[in-house]
């Protein structure tokens, strides 16, 4: 049996894993056999001083819109990351959007 330092520090490496997997809560723990509620649980009691360097903090990213009439000839928006600019059209793919707003964000 581990010691309650041993398994803190299990748990301090799961998370590191998990942040630097790119994966969601649910594909990482499905992948290692861990449940979900034992992972949140975890990155609650792990504080951002506890995590390794080199992982980059989220940060709030500034989006532009444009006027209305923009949106009544296109149905879409342009979403403005640095000097990226993305068209967003309807039935686009949230999670796709997530990413490359995520990978401008660091790139630009």
């Amino acid at each position: 049996m581990s010691t309650r330092a041993e398994y803190r520090k299990q748990w301090e490496e799961r998370v590191a894993d998990y942040h630097s997997s790119g994966q969601s809560v649910t594909e990482w723990c499905k992948d290692r056999g861990v449940k979900p509620e034992q992972l949140w649980a975890w990155l609650r009691r792990v504080k951002p001083a506890d995590k390794p360097a080199g992982l980059v903090p989220s940060k709030w990213v500034t989006v532009e819109i444009g006027s209305p009439a923009t949106f009544a000839t296109n149905n879409g928006l342009l979403v403005k990351v640095g000097k990226a600019i993305v068209e967003v059209k309807p039935g686009f793919n949230p999670a796709l959007l997530t990413d490359v707003v995520r990978s401008l964000s660091t790139l630009c």
